[in-house]
């Protein structure tokens, strides 16, 4: 790829976070894609941030198998407003 796609398509951590949800649940276009794992490659941050929110997921769904819908999203919504406040204090 080159330095010029790179640029149009760098990330900002910021960004990376608020973009997660989205990566994890296949919602991207291919070059929002490329450009997601571009950052990821080269920032262990955002990647260390990546795999904490895939295993708080994977906890709070094993949790909640027999909880009904509307709660399991409650609760999710929750941790994403949480890791958002921590990601970006007042």
């Amino acid at each position: 790829m080159s330095d010029a796609v790179v640029e149009k398509y760098d990330l900002l951590c910021k960004d990376e976070a608020s973009l997660i949800v989205d990566y994890l649940n296949g919602e991207f276009n291919s070059e929002t894609n490329i450009a997601f794992e571009m950052h990821l490659s080269v920032c262990p941050d955002c990647v260390a941030l990546l795999n904490t929110y895939k295993k708080t997921i994977f906890k709070v769904r094993s949790l909640c198998k027999n909880t009904p819908a509307k709660m399991t999203l409650s609760v999710q919504l929750s941790i994403e407003k949480k890791i958002t406040k921590h990601l970006y204090p007042q």
